[in-house]
């Protein structure tokens, strides 16, 4: 039962792609982050409210003010180990005190990527601050240990989980 609860969760929740970044993005940022479920996670969906806060950066782009800085996000959906949709918002504050922290809404889903990695995939637009009506995609890689994974099966389930993240500002 763990072999198949952990190749479910890997099914659902991963890395993101290798090449994720568009010629147009105007900023590229790599990072870590830290999620917490409530109710925690199981194998069966039901409306979960997240919360995540992690780091930003280094960031790459056509613009040199904008290096890294924090991140964080709160949401609500029907989710589960395995998959579901979210919705949201967030707030990018920057680390250079000359810029304007991002505040962004989103929708998100659970998207499979080949090799079996699975990603919650963020979409969204930055409302107010730094890039102000730009798109913005976040990626964060769900990838828990099997400590992690076995808690899906459990009535309580997965309460936590962190992994790497890309978000993209165009």
């Amino acid at each position: 039962m763990a072999a198949a609860a952990a190749g479910l969760l890997t099914a659902g929740l991963s890395a993101p792609a290798a090449n994720a970044q568009p010629a147009s993005a105007a900023l590229l940022c790599t990072g870590y982050e830290t999620a917490t479920y409530q109710p925690g996670l199981t194998l069966t969906q039901r409306q979960t409210a997240v919360t995540a806060t992690g780091a930003v950066g280094p960031c790459t782009g056509t613009d040199t003010q904008h290096t890294g800085g924090s991140i964080s996000f709160q949401g609500e959906g029907q989710l589960s180990c395995t998959g579901g949709n979210s919705s949201g918002s967030g707030l990018i504050t920057w680390s250079n005190p000359q810029t304007t922290a991002s505040a962004f809404t989103f929708t998100g889903g659970v998207s499979l990527r080949p090799g079996g990695v699975s990603v919650l995939v963020l979409t969204g637009q930055v409302q107010s601050g730094d890039f102000q009506g730009s798109q913005i995609t976040v990626e964060i890689a769900l990838v828990p240990a099997l400590t992690e994974t076995l808690q899906c099966t459990t009535a309580n389930g997965l309460s936590t989980s962190s992994g790497p993240l890309t978000v993209q500002l165009l």
